[in-house]
């Protein structure tokens, strides 16, 4: 958009979202394909009955995933957002990246919504409340200080999607711990 749009989220959370579901993307599009990443307002009419205190706004930001890939076989498209579920084959993914997702929407007030057609690809569209206030900077203060909770610790990351466990080991490190790192069980142990 030509104007920057906020939105009441977590910054960490909200990265972590966006790369998971580039990363779903990715690997719906081995053989080469396209991902678009788009953001908009819009305004959802949501029926009083239905209005909970996770779902009360009626402005939100939609950013949308879209992507060329293989797309969602229609009887798996409601498995897709629960916890463990996954198309891939055993080491090639926990299951836990479009749940994680889900759980963010709703846990910020907001919603998901999926369009899939095998062959054509996937669209997942990402509903967060609008903010009308400006973005949160970090002060040169709190750069400067960089948050210690993991001084002195360790911490043992098992992920086998090197990417997600590049991001989660940096964001570790941020925090001050001493990160081990394993690509399997196996391998942690």
């Amino acid at each position: 958009p030509k104007h920057p749009l906020y939105v009441f989220a977590d910054v960490h959370q909200l990265e972590d979202a966006a790369l998971n579901l580039a990363i779903n993307a990715r690997d719906a599009a081995s053989s080469g394909g396209r991902l678009w990443i788009e953001a908009s307002m819009h305004r959802v009419v949501i029926p009083l009955n239905e209005i909970t205190e996770n779902v009360a706004h009626t402005e939100f930001v939609k950013i949308s995933f879209r992507d060329n890939g293989t797309g969602i076989p229609e009887d798996i498209q409601d498995q897709i957002f629960e916890p463990f579920f996954t198309t891939k084959p055993t080491g090639q993914g926990s299951g836990l990246g479009l749940s994680v997702v889900y759980g963010f929407a709703h846990q910020s007030g907001g919603f998901l919504e999926l369009q899939s057609a095998v062959g054509k690809g996937t669209t997942i569209d990402l509903y967060l409340p609008h903010s009308t206030g400006t973005a949160a900077l970090p002060s040169k203060e709190a750069e400067a200080t960089p948050p210690t909770i993991g001084q002195g610790l360790s911490a043992l990351l098992v992920e086998d999607n090197a990417a997600l466990r590049d991001v989660v080991k940096r964001q570790l490190e941020l925090l001050g711990f001493l990160v081990i790192e394993a690509n399997d069980g196996g391998s942690a142990l």
